[in-house]
This record gives structure tokens, sequence and C-alpha cells, in this order.
């Protein structure tokens, strides 16, 4: 059996510095008004009574199958009505909870491949560089600040807590906790249809964990691929029994089944996988300024299909050979880390790497695991410093290269809330208009308005939600025709 308890102080050590870090980064988020498809979700919350609750699960009037973050939003706005401070707190809140789940996920993992002559606190000290990282990623401050993306936050946390649930059941520690695991799976199902990818996660991490297993007996590579549906087959049966009854609710619900705000170009999906992985790669390492260079590149891209097309067969070919060459390591485990984080990057994207542009919020689950790649390959090169000075500890080496990532996370963090708060300004005073004027709109009036715009930067402003939000505060149902 395992013991944790002696790395409780780690996780209490964590616990502050995330705490600090959210006072000094995100005190001002709560300030904030709401943004574009909030006022959709809140509209439908105002208007809603409570008889209306089990329509959700069986009529989405069109709109994507979500539930779960309709009832979200149906509670918060009976606790809190429009009072956007609260909204914002509860997303601060789960990116807590998540970047928390994070430590644990990479603590579990790690601890099965760490080597035994490193350092005792390597485990730990990989564990929490990660969840910081992750904490003060720029690219998840659209998930922080933005209201709506409580849709993907739901999701992201039940894949993390379910993950985390899975290692500590390998373990054999919570076994009386198992059912969750499936209850997990529904909540976030009905948060966002990407969960749909859970299983797949389900299955890479019991595969790791098998194959990691140092008391288990290796057989050959290809006969172990099947032994997680063996050894776990009735969580795989009941997590299938989840996944079509969701599949069969959604289709009763009448639901929208194209993924997020873009559609799906089957004959540009093979250029939109290729070039929406290296955006997202991109993403991770420089922040929102690729996000403009990467539109550059797609613009230029798609006039030069030929070119297009060569450097995306060397990039598959590039990408083989590099594999053959991984293939080589696999007797040792760290391989198997990096091959699970590389394929759950790739499952936890595969909703949206089709589609016709990026987001950030698409990113913020799977940047977990290559920033514990990450984490762990600056772990092993400040051990090959130490090793080739002989003078500089590693500790000391680990800690300047992840403090400079994590203060250039910082800085683009607090760059980037610029736009944020210009763009809740302007919606607050767009809105102002129907707050003060209400008394002179009629009923279903159709008023013409200067059409405002869909972001301010990065920052979501009006790309929908304009009606809805004067009809928020002005509930007359109101028709706005832009110009």
């Amino acid at each position: 059996m395992v013991v944790y308890d002696k790395y409780m102080k780690y996780f209490i050590a964590l616990f502050f510095t995330l705490s600090f870090l959210a006072i000094l980064l995100f005190r001002d988020i709560p300030q904030l008004y709401f943004f574009s498809d909030d006022f959709i979700w809140l509209l439908d919350a105002k208007r809603d009574g409570v008889e209306k609750l089990p329509a959700y699960f069986i009529d989405s009037q069109g709109f994507f199958y979500r539930p779960v973050t309709k009832i979200y939003f149906w509670t918060m706005w009976r606790l809190v009505q429009d009072n956007s401070y609260w909204y914002h707190i509860v997303n601060i809140l789960f990116h807590f909870a998540i970047s928390l789940a994070v430590y644990g996920v990479s603590f579990l993992l790690l601890r099965r491949i760490v080597p035994s002559n490193y350092p005792k606190y390597a485990i730990p000290l990989i564990s929490i560089a990660t969840a910081v990282l992750f904490f003060v990623h720029p690219a998840h401050l659209e998930s922080i600040i933005w209201p709506s993306v409580i849709t993907e936050l739901i999701p992201a946390l039940c894949v993390m807590a379910g993950l985390l649930l899975l290692l500590l059941l390998y373990d054999k520690r919570v076994g009386w906790l198992a059912p969750l695991v499936l209850l997990l799976f529904a909540i976030g199902l009905g948060g966002h249809e990407y969960m749909v990818v859970f299983p797949a996660l389900v299955y890479i991490t019991h595969l790791y964990l098998e194959l990691t297993d140092s008391t288990i007996k290796k057989k050959r590579f290809h006969s172990q691929l099947v032994v997680p549906f063996c050894k776990y087959s009735f969580l795989y049966i009941c997590l299938a029994i989840v996944e079509v009854g969701y599949l069969y609710l959604r289709w009763i619900a009448n639901s929208h089944w194209s993924g997020g705000d873009y559609s799906y170009n089957l004959a540009l999906l093979p250029f939109n996988v290729i070039g929406n992985a290296i955006g997202y790669l991109g993403l991770l390492v420089v922040g929102i300024p690729f996000i403009d260079w990467h539109l550059q590149l797609r613009f230029f891209f798609s006039q030069q299909i030929v070119l297009a097309l060569v450097l995306s067969l060397l990039l598959i070919t590039a990408s083989v050979f590099i594999g053959r060459v991984m293939w080589k390591y696999r007797a040792t485990k760290p391989f198997y880390l990096f091959v699970y984080c590389f394929i759950f990057f790739m499952i936890s994207l595969a909703p949206f790497l089709g589609l016709g542009g990026l987001a950030e919020r698409y990113l913020y689950l799977s940047s977990f695991s290559l920033l514990l790649v990450f984490s762990f390959g600056v772990f092993v090169f400040s051990l090959f410093i130490e090793r080739f000075t002989e003078s500089v500890a590693d500790i000391t080496a680990y800690g300047l290269i992840i403090g400079m990532f994590v203060f250039y996370f910082i800085f683009s963090i607090i760059r980037d809330q610029q736009s944020w708060n210009l763009a809740s300004m302007a919606v607050a005073t767009r809105l102002d208009e129907f707050k003060l004027n209400c008394e002179s709109f009629t009923e279903g009036e159709t008023l013409v308005r200067i059409s405002p715009e869909n972001r301010i930067g990065r920052a979501w402003f009006f790309q929908v939600g304009y009606e809805e939000g004067a009809n928020l505060y002005c509930d007359k149902n109101l028709r706005i025709l832009r110009k």
C-alpha cells in the first residue's frame, strides 16, 4: 500500500501557492461584466421556471445539448441573478480545483516512471511545477474570465477528477468510490460534448498503468493492448452504456451536432487537423500572440495548396521518423510517460482539430499533458547540468528554468487582461441603453442598431447575445436588426 501522507506538505504548499497567485493575477476579474454568449444562457435561465428543468434533457431547441450547463446558469440566476461577480468567482474556483487535480494526476503518473536514483523530492516538485504552469498559462485566461466557458470547465474537472480516481483505484485506495467515475462521466457529458473522449482517456490511462507496473510480468506490447478491456471489462461496459444513453438523449433532443463555433469541412479536414495541431502546440509554448501568426500562416497556405500538401507530408514523415527513434527507448519507463502525454494531447483535442480555427478554451484540458512532459524534461535537463558542472544544484537550475516560464506567463496574463477589461466596459455601456430606455420600447418592437464588434483584442464582445442581452434587462421580446 502506498503511503501518501508524507507528501501532504507538498500539497499544502501548492494550495497556498495557487491561492497567492489567484489573488495576484485574478483579483480584478470578479469586477468584470458578462460577454457575448453569457446573455443567451442568462436569458434562458431568467425565463425558465422550475417546470422547464426536465426539458433541458429532452429538448435542446436546436442548440447544443448541454443540460448541466443550463442547470448551472438556471441555479446561479436564482441565487445571484445578474451579479457577474459570482459567476467569475465560480470560474476561478473551478480553475483552482482543476489545477489541484493536475497536481494529483501528475504525481500518480510520475511515481510509476521516475527512476529510484532520482532525488526523493523529484516527483512532488515536478508535479507542483506542472500544476503552477497550468494555473498561470495565458491560454487559459479565456476559460477563467468568460462565464460561458464553465461549459468547458465542468467536463475538464470531471476528466481530471475521474482520472485521479482511476489512478487511486489502481492502488486499491478508494475502491468504494468507483461508481463516481461513471457519475463524473455523465455530468461531464451534460457540460460539453467533448467529454465523449473520456473512455479513450480511461483506456490509455489503464494501458499506461499496466505497461509501467513493475509487478506484472511483461508480455509482447501488442498483447498488452487488450489487457485493460479484459481486466476492467465491467467498467468499459458501463462507460459504453452511459455514452450510448447520452447519444440517444442528444438525438431525441434534436441537438445541434457540429462542434464549437466552426463547422467541419471534409475537404480541408487533413489540413485543418495538421494546421490546428501545430497551432495549439504554438499557443501552448508562445501564448496568445501565436494565434495571430497562425492566422497569417493559415491564410498563406490556403493560397498555396500544393506547398501545404508537401509540408503536410513532410511533417507526417518527420513524425513517423521521430516515433521510430523513440520506440528504441521503449524499455525505459519515461518512454511511456511521453507517449501517454502525447496521445492524451491528441485525444483531448480530437473534437476540435478538424475545425476551421483555433480557440484558446479548447486547449484547456489537453495542455496538462504537454506541461507535464515539459516539467519532467526540464528536471532531467537540470540533473544533466548538475552532473556536468558539479557545482550547480539541480533544484536551482530547475527552479530558474521553470521560474522564467512562470514569470513570462504571469506577464502575459496581466497584459491580456487589458482587452477583457475594455470589452467588459464596452458591453456594459451598450446594454445601459436598454436599461435606461426600457419603458419607451413596445412589446415585440424591432430595433435597428449599429452592429457591435465581435471582439476587442482576444476578448469577446458581442459575437452573439446582443439581442438576448437587451431582453435580459428589458424583457419585451425585442428584435434587433444589425446594420
